[in-house]
């Protein structure tokens, strides 16, 4: 009990998390984003371990899809354990939305990293936080 006394918001935060989860989508709020390169919005979807990795680009000016950007996306385990995954390239499938598949290998708490470069060679970084279990 002392734990939650402690640490109240972590703890609603990863509760909050895995209610969404629950639903079986979770809408990805950046956590971090570079300003100059385009927008990066994300969703991850379904259940389980394997999911699919959903990334909308969007110009930061006039907030038109950009096509044709090279976009990754890249699991990085925080909390039980410390893991760095593998970039995943993820393909356009329509106007500025990319999407790939990404297995994360085990519940816990994880940032999805996403990094995309547009053809003029602009690139963003964003991290979005998802509980997986």
């Amino acid at each position: 009990m002392q734990f939650v006394k402690r640490y109240p918001i972590p703890i609603a935060l990863a509760l909050a998390g895995v209610i969404a989860l629950g639903a079986g989508a979770v809408l990805l709020t950046s956590k971090s984003s570079s300003s100059s390169g385009p927008k990066i919005s994300a969703d991850v979807k379904g259940k389980g371990y394997n999911r699919t990795v959903v990334v909308q680009v969007k110009d930061r000016k006039n907030g038109a899809p950009i096509r044709g950007a090279e976009v990754t996306a890249q699991g990085q385990m925080t909390f039980p354990h410390a893991m760095n995954f593998i970039d995943k390239p993820l393909r356009e499938v329509s106007s500025g939305t990319y999407r790939g598949p990404y297995t994360f290998i085990m519940k816990g708490n994880w940032t999805v990293n996403v990094d995309v470069v547009d053809k003029k060679g602009k690139e963003s970084k964003a991290s979005f936080p998802i509980v997986i279990g």
